[in-house]
């Protein structure tokens, strides 16, 4: 009977290694104006959603977004409920963010 189970428990293994069938759990992650959202956006996964608290997010220079999500699970990035987060660069001449995306939704 052991010598049966064999197969399906290199199965399992192989599964758990390769990551056959295994989907990537999505998190959902709070930001404030105190984090580091640069740091944060672009440490998103597939699936991710990065909600933004109210308030004003100052920057001393733009920062880079380098981030990629699937059809089946995209990124998304969107304020609070009722909030209305700010990025502000006082010295902006052009933009804040440079991006480079794929499957990326900013709301």
């Amino acid at each position: 009977m052991q010598h049966q189970r064999l197969p399906l428990l290199r199965l399992l293994c192989a599964s758990i290694v390769f990551g056959w069938g295994v989907a990537a759990s999505a998190a959902t992650i709070q930001a404030g104006p105190a984090d580091d959202v640069e740091s944060m956006i672009n440490a998103l996964n597939p699936g991710d959603e990065l909600v933004l608290a109210d308030g004003a997010y100052p920057m001393s220079g733009r920062f880079g977004v380098n981030v990629s999500g699937t059809a089946a699970q995209p990124i998304t990035i969107r304020a609070a409920e009722g909030a209305r987060p700010l990025f502000h660069r006082p010295d902006a001449g052009q933009n804040i963010w440079d991006i480079t995306a794929s499957w990326l939704t900013i709301r």
